[in-house]
């Protein structure tokens, strides 16, 4: 599949930047290979201001797509050149989905990181037991809720983020409805 060459659309331009604005509070999540683009659109990219030298040396896998300094939502022209990661102005259909989904993981991430912080009520980056006890999926659970050491990994009575992100899917997963 191809896409064709055409200006880029006001519809098109409203979706990279509602994706940017999803990018601003989320951290980068860097991507285990690199496919080789088969497909090529045409979309030429304005020239946008461009990393330091050292982050440009850097595979694009490795580099976190753009986030202003001052909180500002990355703009189209920033996406475009973070998702053109053979840097041709043009950005092929692989290349797309690579950005399109990095965007939705970095949304997803950064929604994860905001309840983690809204939970741990005493700010200490960890969650305790109470502050366990009183997770949305922990009560949605009731008394089919696993103990909390079941996603305590180090045995330390608490959870930090890489362990509440163990947590997550494993309960949607428990609490899904049964499949008929």
């Amino acid at each position: 599949m191809t896409l064709r060459a055409f200006p880029r659309p006001a519809a098109l331009l409203a979706s990279l930047a509602l994706v940017g604005s999803c990018l601003v509070s989320a951290t980068a999540l860097a991507q285990t290979t690199t496919p080789t683009p088969t497909t090529t659109s045409t979309f030429p990219a304005t020239a946008a201001p461009t990393a330091a030298a050292p982050a440009a040396a850097r595979p694009a896998a490795a580099r976190p797509a753009p986030t202003p300094a001052d909180g500002q939502a990355a703009t189209p022209d920033q996406l475009f050149t973070a998702w053109d990661t053979d840097k041709n102005k043009t950005l092929t259909l692989l290349e797309f989905k690579n950005g399109w989904e990095s965007a939705r993981e970095q949304n997803i991430m950064g929604r994860l990181e905001t309840q983690f912080r809204a939970a741990d009520k005493d700010k200490s980056g960890l969650i305790e037991a109470a502050e366990f006890a009183n997770l949305p999926l922990i009560k949605r659970a009731g008394s089919g809720a696993p103990p909390m050491s079941a996603f305590d990994a180090n045995k330390d009575q608490r959870l930090d983020f890489k362990e509440y992100l163990d947590l997550v899917p494993a309960m949607l997963k428990r609490l899904a409805p049964a499949k008929k």
